[in-house]
């Protein structure tokens, strides 16, 4: 009897910290803005940078058990609040979306050297401002998990002949991963970024 009373606290508390503190869900728009101008001038993606406040409570993680779900839950956290972002994949799901769009992003992004005929008129930026994150992950294998993630980004258009900041656009994106991924934290971090940038 003890035995059964005691898996029940524990389904108890498990259950209970899963459902707290979970982060903002938006949607992602279901047909992406089509630029109608054949014409537009080229643009390029030029990073990404985390800047959310030092005070701010970044989500939380977890170990997962087969049983019980997530247990062990703790604080997410960074070494740093404030960091540039520097993969590849961002500029890769950039340049693929803006296409998708119709939007000229000349050049290839994995191009190691820059073609003079592909240089861009616009640079576009965005800063993460907001980021909740709610992971579980294996405890033999930390990048192995599933979760879901929220960011609020603020986007600049940077005109290179004027040296001005064109244009501020604050968007935001969600993305869940119910099964278990191989590189958890990395997959939410991109689609979210893709989200944001479709909305």
């Amino acid at each position: 009897m003890r035995i059964l009373f005691s898996f029940i606290i524990i389904l108890i508390i498990s259950i209970s910290t899963t459902v707290m503190a979970k982060p903002k869900v938006v949607p992602t728009t279901e047909e992406i803005f089509i630029n109608p101008d054949p014409d537009s001038p080229p643009i390029a993606f030029q990073r990404l940078v985390f800047n959310v406040p030092e005070t701010q409570e970044l989500g939380r993680g977890g170990l997962k058990s087969n049983i019980l779900g997530c247990m062990e839950r703790y604080k997410f956290s960074l070494e740093s609040n404030t960091f540039d972002l520097e993969n590849r994949i961002f500029v890769n799901s950039f340049t693929e979306i803006m296409k998708e769009a119709k939007y000229n992003v000349p050049g290839d992004p994995n191009a190691l050297f820059a073609d003079a005929d592909a240089a861009p008129e616009f640079l576009i930026a965005a800063m993460i401002s907001d980021f909740e994150i709610d992971f579980c992950h294996e405890k033999k294998n930390y990048k192995k998990g599933d979760g879901q993630l929220y960011m609020k980004l603020d986007w600049q258009i940077y005109n290179l002949a004027t040296e001005e900041i064109v244009l501020r656009k604050e968007t935001e994106g969600y993305h869940q991963i119910k099964k278990s991924n191989d590189n958890i934290l990395f997959s939410l971090l991109d689609e979210v970024y893709r989200n944001a940038l479709k909305n």
